[in-house]
């Protein structure tokens, strides 16, 4: 049973864009978060 490198590189390839679909989903649902909070701030200081 032995994997070649082709093999281990395709998994890890895989595995690489996954995280990094994860971490970036966690960026923008951080800004959007983030965003909001300073639109909510000025919006009270208007009122």
């Amino acid at each position: 049973n032995k994997i070649g490198l082709k093999d281990i590189i395709t998994l890890w390839r895989h595995v690489e864009t996954k995280v990094r679909a994860k971490i970036h989903k966690m960026k923008v649902t951080t800004k959007i978060n983030h965003h909001d909070k300073i639109n909510g701030k000025r919006k009270t200081a208007k009122k």
